[in-house]
């Protein structure tokens, strides 16, 4: 696979590498002469595994701050998200990257933003019983050894971020939902629509995901690919209708490019989280293929965004969210036609079976596909297995 598919070994090589470290396993001395092996195809993947194994550093990524009262000034770094009565968000201040929780302000808080507050540092907590959730070890594999508790209000120290009306525009939302609905409903709404899980009760909570539908309370990779999908459809079908555009410009290529940075914008007003911008990623290269006449597979796309949310931040590899997505993707990749295959129907390719049974044949293998793929993070994980979720799905 890897010879028609380049990236995917890089990519698992980058992945064993980063583990190994963050693992703890000691680096050979001779380590970073195996990044020379990057350079010779059939080693490459060798190659990145000594890359990754150099890259994750969590202890020496580290701010150089201790556990105190002080007062902090920073950019945000990630999206802001509902925590409680606080927001959480990377602040990334001149010592270091910072796990930071703030109170709401009247004005709101977005990617990009600089802003002042007190806070107290503390060291994150660490996993409550054996084989359990480590935040702390998960923020560490990242850098980041403290967390900063807001105990005044943020104040901006700067202009605000260019992605500051994309936050006013949740609250508004919000507030809309809030308005038209009631309480459970609107948290389902918000939830699905922007990703902000905050107002979610225990019992929703679990019964999604004792139904194998939890995936549906957050904003996936498909709730992206379903509306870029649909944009780049109704933007194709309006320019066809402009006759003086459409005798101009390739009514394709001009979707595509106007695809791009409305996607991105999507993704960051949801949450920006990585399932969505794997997904992201995905339809930006599609439509960088559409706008240079090129086909990207699957795998490839698959391994690129493995690569760059690797890269960019290690602990990434510690992430449940980032591993059942990755999964979920590499299942339909690797299963999904195969399992169609299988099946000893013959595809149809008109009439009425093309639009019956056959998406519901390819249904069934891409569900199977992915909960395949995805069942043992899951158990690994949560210590259990939904039996509905092959019928839910």
């Amino acid at each position: 696979m890897t010879s028609r598919h380049p990236l995917v070994g890089l990519a698992l090589g980058l992945a064993v590498g980063i583990t190994l470290a963050l693992q703890g396993v000691p680096r050979p001395a001779l380590l970073p002469a195996g990044l020379a092996l990057a350079l010779s195809p059939p080693l490459a993947p060798a190659g990145f595994l000594c890359a990754g194994w150099l890259l994750a550093r969590p202890a020496a990524a580290g701010p150089s701050l201790e556990p105190s009262e002080r007062d902090l000034e920073g950019r945000i770094a990630t999206v802001p998200e509902r925590s409680g009565d606080r927001l959480h968000f990377r602040l990334a201040t001149a010592e270091g990257t910072l796990d930071a929780f703030a109170f709401p302000a009247p004005w709101p808080l977005a990617l990009g933003d600089r802003i002042r507050m007190r806070a107290r540092l503390r060291p994150p907590a660490t996993a409550r019983n054996p084989g359990g959730r480590d935040p702390a070890a998960r923020l560490a594999a990242g850098g980041i050894l403290l967390q900063a508790l807001a105990v005044g209000p943020a104040v901006r120290a700067a202009p605000p971020s260019p992605l500051a009306p994309l936050e006013a525009a949740r609250e508004r939302f919000a507030a809309a939902c809030d308005a038209a609905l009631p309480p459970r409903e609107a948290a389902l709404v918000l939830a699905i629509a922007t990703g902000d899980r905050s107002r979610l009760d225990s019992e929703t909570t679990t019964s999604f995901a004792r139904s194998g539908l939890a995936h549906i309370l957050a904003v996936s990779g498909l709730h992206l690919v379903v509306v870029a999908v649909g944009l780049e459809r109704l933007l194709r079908g309006a320019l066809l209708r402009v006759d003086p555009l459409a005798r101009r410009i390739e009514p394709r290529r001009a979707a595509a490019a106007l695809l791009l940075p409305a996607t991105g914008l999507y993704a960051v007003a949801t949450g920006a989280g990585v399932p969505v911008l794997r997904a992201a990623l995905a339809v930006g290269v599609a439509a960088g293929g559409t706008l240079l006449d090129r086909e990207a597979s699957a795998a490839n796309v698959l391994g690129l965004a493995a690569l760059v949310f690797l890269a960019a931040d290690p602990s990434t590899a510690l992430d449940v969210s980032a591993q059942l997505t990755f999964a979920a993707v590499g299942g339909l990749v690797l299963w999904a036609g195969p399992l169609r295959r299988a099946i000893p129907v013959a595809r149809a390719r008109g009439g009425w079976r093309a639009w019956t049974i056959e998406p519901l044949l390819g249904g069934v293998c891409a569900t199977l596909a992915a909960s395949l793929a995805t069942a043992p993070v899951l158990a690994f994980h949560f210590r259990q297995l939904p039996a509905l979720g092959l019928v839910a799905n």
